[in-house]
């Protein structure tokens, strides 16, 4: 009687060790994604910051310019004439 109730209480710890287990490493997953995706979205951001400084570099003919600026689809915008 007494070894059955040994073997159940030793059957229960095995179950709680392991699910505590599955728990820590869903967890961890679950932060090791955010992290993957908040990494993702500043390269993003820091890539869009360094095109965005770099932008006067490239040259753009006027049109293009004023047609961006205004957000014409003609040709050539209004008060760019």
């Amino acid at each position: 009687m007494i070894l059955t109730l040994v073997l159940l209480s030793i059957g229960a710890l095995l179950f709680l060790v392991i699910a505590y287990n599955v728990v820590q490493q869903y967890k961890q997953k679950a932060e090791a994604d955010k992290r993957h995706a908040v990494a993702r979205h500043k390269t993003v951001a820091d890539e869009t910051e360094e095109v965005l400084l770099n932008v006067n570099l490239v040259p753009f003919p006027r049109t293009w310019c004023c047609c961006c600026s205004t957000g014409s689809s003609m040709p050539i915008a209004p008060s760019c004439r």
